[in-house]
């Protein structure tokens, strides 16, 4: 793929994404918008998924090893990880 035609495939979606959200052209709703952030927060939310999703399964979608998406994902997990309150289920059975 060329680089113009990139740009405009790009342009493309990101008018149909802004129409869909309810911008016009000329008043854009969505702006800025890059395939790298696009990326970035498609792989943000499906780790937000987890344990529904495996990371397996995310590294999988994304095209990368399980490794990166570890090194770079890493942190959403931590976040929502309450070791705390899986040790007291456990030990409550």
């Amino acid at each position: 793929m060329t680089h113009s035609a990139y740009v405009k495939m790009w342009q493309s979606i990101v008018r149909k994404m802004n129409h869909a959200a309810g911008g016009t052209g000329a008043f854009p709703v969505i702006s800025d918008l890059t395939a790298h952030i696009f990326r970035h927060n498609y792989c943000t939310n499906l780790c937000y998924q987890v344990p529904a999703i495996s990371i397996k399964k995310i590294a999988q979608l994304m095209g990368d090893t399980e490794k990166m998406v570890l090194d770079v994902y890493n942190h959403i997990m931590d976040e929502k990880e309450d070791a705390a309150a899986v040790v007291n289920d456990i030990l409550a059975v």
